[in-house]
């Protein structure tokens, strides 16, 4: 169910813990890319499609 907040301000602080949580689960090493060196996904099927159709 939606999350009901008072006032901009309970707004603006629940935007930024959900902000945090996404910046938290996208620096673990799961979900940084394998080209950088300091992760495991595999993030070719990010740009499949437009090598295949430059080829």
């Amino acid at each position: 169910p939606p999350l009901q907040v008072s006032g901009l301000e309970a707004l603006i602080e629940d935007i930024n813990i959900d902000c945090d949580v996404a910046r938290n689960s996208l620096g673990r090493e799961a979900w940084t890319l394998r080209e950088t060196g300091k992760g495991t996904l595999d993030g070719r099927w990010l740009v499949r499609e437009a090598l295949d159709e430059e080829r």
